[in-house]
């Protein structure tokens, strides 16, 4: 006779499951697929994870069975220890991973965060820069940021992007620019070769990027101190090391581009991308420090539990709520498929 571990009853996961679990770790991707490999007829995480998620928790949400995906995923998670500080157990990658077949549909293709088209409403970069009740702050005031009427009458800037197009009536001295609100008269265009100058700005530079998103120059500050101090093999990085070098982090941050960034995030090793998560976590309450060995901690809504994750990560409880939903389906079917004699 076969007892069947137990995953999670009535939205909880057991402490008898994290018991049968605990001391799992995975060192590298290879170790993830061999796991979901011994738990069915999967080869691996992904087709284990697309097979037998839960078709209502997991509404509208796969993981493409793609070679380019593949090779991600074992990229992101062959250094998967970069974020954690240690290699992550069960309960640690299940949720990660979960977080951003979420966030950028699986792929691990990290996203730049856009902005709506120049008929939209509000209209291109009018998107990033507005408040919008009930939807999002205004990027231009946001903490940390500084605002586009300090940066346009900086020299700095004006050094790294004053050449740049600028649109028909844009007045750098206009009030409105240090504001909430976008000027009116001024054509809020995403394209480079019409608003170049606009978009270097932190308000659209420094918007959300990565597998999480990043956003503030106070984050990307960080990274560029990471970049600057790099031991890694990525090309993009080390090329903006070696145009960094012995820069003041405050200036480099006015002086970069959008251009710069995008490689950065884009680039051969997901390196920024792991270490952008990192610093996302370090500054939102260190959700990634899950007690996954603790039941009623992991089930509930204080730091160390899954919601804490969910919420810590979006803001918001419904999101929270769907999160924790999705984790307490999978690891009742990994419970289910962990018999033992």
């Amino acid at each position: 006779m076969q007892n069947v571990i137990a995953g999670p009853a009535q939205g909880h996961i057991p402490q008898g499951f994290l018991d049968a679990v605990s001391g799992r770790v995975f060192p590298d991707a290879a170790a993830i697929d061999g796991f979901f490999a011994g738990l069915g007829p999967h080869p691996g995480f992904i087709a284990w994870f697309n097979a037998t998620r839960n078709a209502r928790a997991w509404a509208g949400k796969s993981i493409p069975a793609t070679a380019a995906c593949a090779a991600r995923f074992r990229q992101f998670w062959d250094d998967g220890g970069q974020v954690f500080g240690a290699p992550p157990d069960l309960l640690h990658f299940l949720c990660l991973m979960s977080i951003m077949v979420n966030e950028v549909g699986g792929d691990l293709l990290p996203a730049e965060e856009r902005v709506n088209t120049p008929q939209g409403n509000p209209p291109g970069l009018a998107y990033a820069f507005n408040a919008i009740a009930g939807l999002k702050r205004s990027y231009n005031t946001l903490a940390g940021n500084l605002p586009a009427g300090h940066l346009f009458n900086d020299p700095d800037y004006l050094a790294a992007h004053g050449a740049k197009p600028r649109p028909d009536n844009f007045d750098p001295a206009d009030p409105a620019w240090n504001g909430e609100t976008w000027p009116g008269a001024v054509a809020a265009n995403p394209d480079p070769a019409v608003s170049g100058f606009l978009l270097e700005a932190d308000f659209f530079k420094f918007r959300g990027r990565g597998l999480i998103q990043t956003t503030t120059r106070a984050n990307y500050l960080q990274l560029i101190r990471y970049v600057q101090a790099y031991t890694g093999t990525d090309p993009a990085v080390l090329a903006l090391q070696t145009a960094w070098a012995g820069g003041d982090p405050a200036t480099l941050a006015t002086t970069s581009s959008n251009d710069d960034w995008h490689k950065l995030f884009f680039g051969q090793t997901l390196d920024i991308a792991r270490q952008a998560i990192v610093i996302h976590n370090a500054g939102s309450g260190n959700y990634l420090a899950l007690a996954s060995n603790d039941a009623a901690r992991l089930n509930g809504t204080l730091a160390g539990s899954v919601y804490n994750m969910g919420h810590r990560i979006s803001g918001s409880g419904s999101y929270a709520l769907s999160f924790q939903a999705r984790i307490f389906t999978l690891c009742e079917s990994i419970g289910a498929a962990l018999a033992v004699a």
